[in-house]
């Protein structure tokens, strides 16, 4: 990664060829987005598969869909994770989402069968 003033300069030297004139900020830039790129690293590095995750980890099923090719599963999979549990874990055990994702059972059931196999687990009597 380029340190700040480096990439400072190349942006300078980019917004310049688009007749740009207020380029005050650019350190700032320059620093924000290295503290992006430095945390979007940290992220993609706790998001590592790892072998013993629980079969109720989202990660778990984030890597088998991702591995088997499957895109669009690999997307619900990663928007389930973001919305249900596993980013915030920070470490912790937090299996909300692969339980989601697995209508609290064993396996994971098609998009389209989310809502009704919980709506059916969640029904009294």
């Amino acid at each position: 990664m380029k340190n700040v003033s480096d990439l400072a300069q190349e942006i300078r030297g980019v917004l310049s060829k688009q007749d740009v004139s207020n380029l005050e900020s650019i350190n700032l830039l320059a620093k924000e987005v290295i503290k992006a790129k430095n945390g979007y690293q940290c992220w993609l590095r706790q998001l590592e598969f790892r072998e013993g995750y629980s079969t109720k980890d989202i990660l778990t099923w984030i890597h088998q869909a991702r591995t088997n090719g499957d895109l669009e599963e690999t997307i619900w999979r990663c928007f389930l994770a973001i919305h249900y549990g596993r980013p915030s874990a920070n470490g912790r055990k937090i299996e909300s989402a692969g339980l989601f994702l697995c209508g609290f059972t064993d396996q994971p059931i098609g998009r389209g069968n989310v809502f009704p196999a919980i709506w059916s687990h969640s029904r009294i009597g």
